[in-house]
Parts: structure tokens; C-alpha cells; sequence
């Protein structure tokens, strides 16, 4: 079976100390994704080179290349992070799991000295912009017409109250009698 048909599944594969020395310094939780994002990038290397290839190895094939003259030198990390997220897509991933999965490696190669720009990953998947709250800035018009609408005098109350205040709807729902009760006793009384 090539390597491309294989399910994504939890990966049962040893890290080398180098990666594992690595890992120790990021946060549990951290280093729980990047081990995960690690093990399926070696997976595929070892699947590629043979069962007995390590990270190491890998470092050893960037070093070597690092060493050739400036003609000769190929972007051999970038080629294997252009397979990596192949065999990830293969997988169906989403694109933010194979860009996660993608950082591990590509911190890992900084942390031991090889820079790698993901610019000249052709194939990277785009980021998923993340959602943004688009608040509407409410007219004093728009406020009194929706107001006008509500049924019932609590219904206006919130309604004013969340405009005139500011405060979220959960805060509303919290307040009581007594929250309140030395400003209505200031007259200080909301507009009707």
C-alpha cells in the first residue's frame, strides 16, 4: 500500500531525543499537538527512506546539503514539506489541521538552525479567516423604530438598557434591584 492510501490514524512511532528534547520545551498542550503533527511527518519519511530513518537522518540529509556549493544545493525541506502536506490532503484534512500539522516540522527545523519559508510551499493550504463580530452602529432613530416595535414594556426596557448602557446581555440578566437602586433613587433615570 503506498503511502498516499494509508488512513490517517493515531501513530505509534518513537521521536528521536533530538525531537523529543525539542518538545520538552513547549507547553503540555502544545507539545501534544506538535507530537502528533511530528509523528505523521516521520511516518511518511520512514515510509519513503525505510523503517530505520529518524529525524536525525533527516537533519543529517539538510545538513549535507547545507554543505554542497551554492549550484548544487537543493531545497530538500521544502520537497519534503510539499510531500507531507500531499499525503495530509490525501488524508482529507482540513486545511487548518494540515497547516497545524505543518508548524511542528517547520518549528523544529528553525530550532535546530534550518530556515524554511513557506513560500515556497506551492501547496500549503490557505488559511481559514477567522469570523469576526460585525457590530452595528446603531442610530438614535434606528433605536426608537426598534423600540416602537417591542411589545411589551420589558421587551423596551432591554432593549434601552442594552443600548444606553453598553453592558452585554448576560451582565443584564445578572443585575438585580439593588445594582441599580442608588442611581434610580439619584434620580438618574434612563430615557424613555
Amino acid at each position: 500500500m503506498a503511502w498516499a492510501e494509508t488512513r490517517m490514524t493515531k501513530i505509534d512511532v518513537e521521536l528521536c531525543t533530538e525531537v523529543e528534547e525539542y518538545l520538552g520545551m513547549k507547553k503540555k498542550t502544545t507539545a501534544m499537538v506538535y507530537r502528533s503533527g511530528l509523528k505523521h511527518f516521520i511516518t511518511l519519511f520512514k515510509e519513503k527512506y525505510g523503517e530505520d530513518q529518524t529525524f536525525s537522518d533527516f537533519l543529517d540529509m539538510l545538513e549535507e546539503n547545507a554543505g554542497l556549493p551554492r549550484n548544487s544545493k537543493r531545497k530538500l525541506a521544502e520537497a519534503e514539506l510539499v510531500d507531507f502536506i500531499d499525503y495530509l490532503q490525501k488524508k482529507n484534512l482540513s486545511n487548518k489541521t494540515i497547516r497545524t500539522y505543518i508548524a511542528p516540522v517547520q518549528d523544529f527545523l528553525n530550532y535546530k538552525d534550518f530556515t524554511i519559508s513557506v513560500r515556497w510551499l506551492g501547496n500549503l493550504p490557505p488559511s481559514t479567516p477567522q469570523k469576526r463580530n460585525q457590530k452595528h452602529q446603531w442610530k438614535l432613530s434606528e433605536v426608537k423604530e426598534f423600540v416602537d416595535k417591542a411589545q411589551t414594556y420589558r421587551d423596551k426596557a432591554i432593549i434601552l438598557t442594552l443600548f444606553q448602557s453598553g453592558i452585554s446581555i448576560s451582565d443584564l440578566c445578572e443585575l438585580t434591584f439593588g445594582d441599580v437602586k442608588q442611581q434610580i433613587g439619584e434620580g438618574n433615570l434612563p430615557l424613555i
